[in-house]
C-alpha cells in the first residue's frame, strides 16, 4: 500500500513565498539593467556586448513558481472571501476574471 502524506499549505506560508518571489523579481530586474548599462559601454566602446545567459535562465527557472504561489495565494484568499464573505453571485464571476 502506498502512503500518501499531503501537507497543507498556510496562508501565511504562502505569502511569504509570493513575497520572498518578489524580492528576488526586483533583484533580478535590477541585473537586468546593470547587464544593459554594462551592453551599452560595451557598444560606445565598440568591444563586442557580453552575453549572460544565465540571467535569463533565472527569470525562466522563477516563472513557474512566481505563478504557482501568486496564483495559490490569490485563490485562497478569494475562496475564503467567497466562503465567508458577503458576495454575490455575480461577484464571483467578477472576481474569477480580474
Amino acid at each position: 500500500m502506498c502512503d500518501v502524506s499531503w501537507q497543507i499549505t498556510s496562508t501565511e506560508e504562502m505569502r511569504h513565498n509570493v513575497e520572498v518571489l518578489q524580492r528576488m523579481s526586483e533583484k533580478l530586474d535590477a541585473a537586468r539593467l546593470y547587464v544593459e548599462s554594462i551592453n551599452r559601454e560595451e557598444c560606445l566602446l565598440d568591444f563586442e556586448e557580453t552575453q549572460f545567459p544565465l540571467l535569463q535562465t533565472m527569470f525562466q527557472t522563477k516563472d513557474p513558481y512566481d505563478k504557482l504561489w501568486t496564483t495559490a495565494l490569490n485563490f485562497t484568499v478569494k475562496s475564503e472571501e467567497w466562503m465567508h464573505g458577503t458576495a454575490s453571485p455575480t461577484d464571483f464571476v467578477l472576481d474569477v476574471t480580474q
